[in-house]
């Protein structure tokens, strides 16, 4: 599904798209916003997976790239079926130590996720590290998004309502 992006979006991604390259190898990163949080108790895996998955399904935002087609620019949104988990959240080790340098990698807003979703499990707890481009969220989406995502943790079988989506207006 294609939708009109928002004046902001637009501006962000004549940013990246100026930037991309010229500026920035691979493009800017100043806009990939981290989210780090951990639990005291160990999630398993396929808990995590499904957790993932449920929030993706919720929030059609998390599902969407920034396109540019016959010179306007779309969001561009992945049906669920479309949608590859695998691609976006990643099991890595030593996770807090590379926060930064998973921050850092540049998103391709044609053909990337604007998200990526990375989790370790240690002997004392889970970890998880969310890094979302901006252009999708701002800080308060980013408290919502880890809410949700350790209810759906704690408690499996919840099933939220939709809300209202970007889309919707």
């Amino acid at each position: 599904m294609k939708i009109p992006v928002s004046y902001h979006q637009q501006r962000l991604w004549f940013i990246n798209h100026f930037e991309k390259d010229y500026l920035y190898e691979g493009g800017p990163v100043y806009h990939n916003i981290p989210l780090f949080f951990s639990t005291d108790k160990k999630i398993n895996k396929e808990h995590i997976k499904s957790a993932f998955t449920k929030l993706i399904e919720r929030h059609d935002i998390l599902r969407t790239k920034i396109i540019l087609e016959e010179e306007q620019i779309f969001q561009s949104i992945s049906s669920i079926k479309e949608f590859d988990t695998s691609k976006v959240l990643i099991e890595q080790t030593d996770l807090k130590s590379k926060i930064e340098e998973l921050r850092q990698k540049p998103f391709d807003f044609e053909s990337d996720y604007l998200i990526k979703a990375y989790f370790e499990n240690t002997k004392t707890g889970s970890g998880f590290l969310f890094v979302i481009h901006h252009i999708l969220v701002d800080r308060y989406s980013l408290k919502k998004i880890q809410q949700e995502f350790l209810e759906y943790t704690e408690q499996p079988d919840v099933q939220k309502k939709r809300t209202l989506q970007y889309q919707d207006f």
